[in-house]
């Protein structure tokens, strides 16, 4: 049974940012409803006037798409990564200026993946100063780095 979420914050491109998932009383999905607007009139500051209810649409977070007048929630992928070369401008995600915004891409690409500048210092710290030799966080952290590099080369 796919149950029910609540939808906290989205973004201008109506894209998912913050759902609930379960009610945190018991820790369980939302059966109900219900249960999901009673967790907004209950628990979410007044902040949260655009928090509404609706079904689970299944998938990842990421590919969820809000429809702000209907309150609802469709899955529709994220749109492509911009062209990294520049090469094509017919090409979905082609960006122009993508020597200056580089950086930007890949904030945002570390941000998805959970990799903050903290998790970087703390594992770079442990790893160096405290000589942990089998560090799993720091190898995580550095396979995430070199993917996001290679979706988001330096410009030449």
């Amino acid at each position: 049974m796919a149950g029910f979420i609540v939808i906290t914050q989205y973004s201008l491109d109506n894209r998912v940012e913050k759902a609930q998932l379960t009610d945190p009383k018991t820790d369980e999905l939302f059966k109900t409803r219900a249960e999901g607007q009673a967790f907004i009139d209950e628990v979410l500051p007044s902040s949260y006037l655009n928090a509404f209810v609706t079904s689970d649409p299944g998938d990842t977070q990421r590919n969820w798409l809000v429809d702000p007048i209907a309150k609802t929630v469709s899955i529709s992928p994220p749109p492509p990564d911009p062209d990294p070369q520049g090469t094509d401008p017919q090409a979905p995600g082609y960006d122009p200026d993508y020597a200056n915004n580089f950086p930007t891409y890949r904030k945002k690409a570390y941000n998805e993946a959970g990799v903050t500048n903290e998790a970087m210092m703390v594992a770079t710290w442990e790893s160096l100063m405290q000589g942990a030799p089998d560090n799993r966080e720091r190898d995580r952290l550095q396979a995430v780095r070199q993917s996001v590099k290679t979706r988001f080369p330096k410009p030449s």
